[in-house]
């Protein structure tokens, strides 16, 4: 059947010991892609290293005219301020992780920050809410140890009373717990429409105040997100002028 996982640093040196790695998957809402892609591009993270499978899609990711694998590890040199340097290492890719392979997808990935030496993982999601008054809440989150919870806490995060949290992310949090690896995940809500900027931006609020020598300007962001909830007010109030004849198959469900 070939190799499982292998995950490859185009060169060794890139990466430090001590980094935190984001992890930064498709999920609800587009949210967490949404955010990892912004911290790529507002911080100019190159390209060093990647996730190579026999089970992952057989499919190459083309950016600005080169080719890349369909999951990919970014960072950059360490930013410093006041004596302290903090690097950025994020994993992301456009395609989602089937449920089959998830565990050992997981294990490949905390055996990999293990070996590295990284600080842990933060995992950014969304979380599904049906009630247009929540997605204004604030951030939610877990652990996957105590230290990793208390971590969340000193952030200003409140804790999950009670929840799902699926996927990549749900599996990294048992696996998490299971090999004794800081796994935080951190979750804004989201009706998941639309893409859903806003919801990227509080995350990448989050990853300022973590990161106090890295500062991503959020605007961008919110811009994008305003855009689209005009777009969403207008296509609705031109459902509310017809029929429901004329309403058979709704744009948005």
């Amino acid at each position: 059947m070939g190799r499982m996982f292998e995950i490859v640093e185009y060169d060794k040196d890139v990466i430090t010991k001590d980094a935190i790695l984001i992890e930064g998957f498709p999920s609800v809402g587009l949210i967490s892609s949404i955010a990892a892609s912004y911290l790529i591009n507002t911080l100019d993270l190159e390209c060093v290293g990647a996730v190579y499978s026999n089970y992952l899609p057989p499919a190459s990711v083309i950016i600005d005219g080169t080719p890349y694998p369909p999951f990919r590890i970014y960072s950059g040199k360490p930013k410093c301020l006041n004596g302290i340097c903090e690097q950025l290492v994020v994993m992301t890719s456009e395609f989602k992780i089937p449920d089959t392979i998830a565990i050992p997808f997981a294990d490949a990935i905390l055996d990999w920050v293990k070996s590295r030496g990284l600080k842990g993982i933060i995992s950014l999601e969304g979380l599904l809410v049906q009630d247009l008054a929540e997605v204004d809440r604030p951030l939610v989150g877990t652990g996957s140890t105590e230290h990793a919870r208390e971590f969340l806490k000193k952030q200003g995060v409140e804790l999950m009373p009670l929840g799902l949290v699926t996927g990549i992310s749900g599996v990294l949090l048992n696996e998490g717990a299971r090999k004794k690896i800081d796994v935080s995940c951190v979750l804004a809500h989201t009706m998941s429409e639309v893409a859903d900027f806003r919801g990227a931006a509080k995350l990448i609020t989050f990853i300022n105040k973590v990161f106090t020598s890295i500062e991503t300007d959020i605007t961008p962001l919110l811009t994008q997100a305003e855009a689209i909830e005009n777009d969403i007010k207008k296509v609705r109030a031109h459902q509310t002028k017809k029929t429901p004849e004329d309403m058979i198959v709704p744009i948005y469900q």
